[in-house]
Formats: structure tokens, sequence, C-alpha cells
């Protein structure tokens, strides 16, 4: 029963018009005349039939209920609890458990304001804003329409990831880059504190725009990767990001170029980065 909710509303969302926030692919061929043959590849989703785009309310009342429910799946000892205690309750112990704590506290806070006080809530420039009091505490928000979008793709990352199987260290760099984004330009505060809580690693994809370059020039000498890099255009620098997609032991790699220092990787240190296609944690639920 409770798969099924987020399996359907997770479709919803995917229906929707909102402007969900993932990776552009841009697979990338070298020839041998050092020439690039490049392909797009966007991450698919079914054509809009829901318009749920300028409401608020809505999709953040779809997010927390989703949200809250999934909680249920993973948690047996939160049902019935106050949402305070829930999320007291959710587990922090690594990057995936506090972006997914911190997701559902900002929900929390937009869902209460919903019932406390809708009058708190405005929509200004595209930013989101509330600002209220219930009994003792100043309830306050203030988050723009794009980070929303970075908090509503993270949440199907995540429960697409883990319902597929395909949460992995690539996955996790994305999940960094998003709330690294929301953390930076949100204002918050509420019952717990005036910020979020930090993550434990400091690798994240410094873009989502991708080249994937599919045969790159590398090396490997004394379980030392040394890889030829991609040169991406000057305009394209600050926006754009390079992944090498690497044969090693007949095993394929996916290596961002973050996790590589001065081009180079051991081999001991490239496990985590097995290749994966990202499109497999899109709609898993209807595989």
């Amino acid at each position: 029963m409770l798969n099924d909710f987020i399996r359907d509303t997770i479709n919803l969302i995917e229906k929707s018009n909102f402007e969900l926030q993932f990776p552009e692919i841009f697979d990338t061929i070298l020839e041998e005349d050092n020439n690039k043959k490049i392909s797009m590849e966007f991450i698919d989703y079914i054509g809009v039939t829901v318009n749920v785009k300028n409401n608020f309310l809505l999709i953040s009342s779809i997010l927390f209920l989703l949200v809250d429910t999934y909680l249920d799946t993973i948690y047996s000892n939160i049902e019935g609890q106050s949402f305070k205690q829930r999320y007291e309750n959710i587990d922090d112990s690594d990057d995936i458990d506090i972006i997914f704590k911190e997701i559902y506290r900002i929900l929390k806070l937009i869902r209460n304001a919903t019932i406390h006080s809708k009058s708190a809530i405005t929509i200004n420039n595209n930013v989101y804003t509330i600002n209220y009091n219930f009994r003792t505490t100043n309830f306050n928000l203030s988050i723009s329409k794009q980070s929303f979008e970075n908090l509503i793709s993270l949440v199907i990352f995540i429960i697409n990831g883990k319902n597929n199987n395909t949460i992995n260290e690539y996955i996790v760099s994305i999940l960094r880059t998003y709330y690294r984004d929301i953390k930076a330009n949100i204002i918050i505060n509420d019952e717990f504190s005036n910020q979020l809580l930090d993550i434990n690693n400091t690798l994240y994809l410094k873009n989502m725009r991708r080249y994937r370059v599919l045969n790159p020039r590398y090396t490997i000498e004394n379980n030392l990767l040394s890889i030829i890099p991609f040169e991406i255009h000057e305009v394209e620098k600050s926006f754009s990001g390079v992944d090498y997609v690497i044969d090693y032991e007949n095993i394929k790699y996916l290596l961002p170029e973050e996790t590589l220092n001065d081009n180079t990787i051991s081999t001991q240190d490239i496990d985590k980065w097995k290749y994966f296609d990202l499109k497999t944690i899109t709609r898993p639920w209807s595989q």
C-alpha cells in the first residue's frame, strides 16, 4: 500500500510541468584527428500532463506527504510520532541521510505553515518566503524557486535510487551538488536551529552539464591512472564538467574530473566509481 502510494506520487510529480533539475549528459567520442563527436543524452521523463508549476503549496504538500510516507517504509519505529520526533529520529550518519533529513525538515516547516498560517507564505521575484510565530518559536524560511526545484530533484533521485539499488558515489556526488546549492541559498529558522546540517564529504560535481568521454586517452603505470584531460571550450568551463569512461581489468568505470588529482587517480581508489547508466534511476517503479 505504502509503496503503491510512493510510486504513484513520484509518477505524478514526473508527469507534472514542475521543472525537475537533472544532469545534461553529452556523450563524446574522441576521433583520431583529435576532433570530437558529441551527442546529447538528456535524462528522459514522460510528457507533461499535470499543471502544478506555479502552485508552490500544492507541490510542497505533495512532496511532504511523499517523504513522510517514505520514512514509514524505512523507519518502523517512528510511525505515529510527531513530525518533530520523526525528524529527530532520522539517521544522520552519512551524507544521503543528512540530506534527506534536512529535506524533511524544510518540507515540515512549509507543511506546518500551510496549517498554522497560510498568510505567512509569500512569493516575490521567484523566492518563496515563510515567516510566522507558533507558540514560542519564530519559523522563517526563504528559498529560491531554483533551489526548491533542486530539492524536489533530490527527493526523486534518492527515493528512485534507493528503490532501484543504484545509489553509488557518483549519485551521491550529484546529491551533494544540489544540497550545496540549497544550503548556500536558504534562510531557515525553526525549533532546531538557524542553519542546515553540514555534510561529511566535500566531493561534489561542480556542474550538472557533463561531457561523458567514452574513449578517453589514458595510461596506467605503477597503479596510477593518468588521463589526458578533455578540453572544454573556455566559454563553457563555468557551467560544464567532464566524466571519463575507463576500462580497467575488464570493468568499466565512470570517473568525474572532480575526483582526479592532477588528472591522475590511484587504481586502488576507482572501485567506487563503477560505471552505470544514469537513466537507471529514472522511473524504476515502472520496471
